[in-house]
This record gives C-alpha cells, structure tokens and sequence, in this order.
C-alpha cells in the first residue's frame, strides 16, 4: 500500500509543481511586457513588487522539486523492493478520478503516462 500512496503523493506534487511553474512563466511574461512600456513611478513599484513574487515563486519551486526528487528516490525504493520489473506498470488513480501510470525504466528512471 505505501507504493500507491508515495505514487499518488508523487504525481499530487508533480502537478503542483507543473502548474507553480506555469504561473510563474505568466508573471515573468507580464515583467517582461512591464518592462517594455515607459516606466512610471507606479509602474516601478509594481514591477518591483511582481520581481519579489518571482523570487518567491523561485524559492518555493525549487523547495517543491527537492522534496518531489525525495520521494521519487523513495518510490523508486519501493519499485524495487515489491519487485516490479522495468517496465512493469503501476496505475494510480489521482482525486480527480483520473489514473496515472509509473513504472522504471531499464536505466532506473521513473516515467509518469497520463
């Protein structure tokens, strides 16, 4: 049971990851545009507002992978110890009812398939 958990916990972080990158892509554009128009005091206090958000978003980005690399090691672990073969396929129903499927490869690398 604790590889199905570490699964879901896997691909539960992996979207939140996914999409905390995705707007952080978004808030990087609008700086970038921000940047382009001519720069009003109000408008730099903005922009400078937005750069602490980025360097935030940074941060917590970066402490979410280093905890979703820990437990990919761990369910990489638990692959191994239930004897599951490269290749062989785990399926992971997420809570929105929709199933995942993990496995390893021969190099011993973790694969999600939607």
């Amino acid at each position: 049971m604790k590889i199905n958990e570490l699964a879901l916990s896997f691909c539960q972080s992996k979207t939140e990851l996914l999409e905390l990158e995705k707007d952080l892509a978004l808030v990087e554009k609008l700086v970038k545009d921000l940047l382009a128009d001519v720069q009003t005091p109000d408008l730099k206090l903005e922009i400078s507002g937005l750069n602490k958000e980025i360097k935030s978003q940074t941060e917590v980005i970066e402490q979410l992978k280093t905890e979703l690399n820990g437990v990919e090691d761990e369910l990489l672990a638990c692959f191994k110890a239930e004897d599951y073969k490269a290749g062989d396929k785990l399926e992971v129903v997420l809570d929105n009812s929709k199933a995942v499927q993990l496995w390893v490869t021969k190099d011993g690398i973790l694969k999600v398939q939607p």
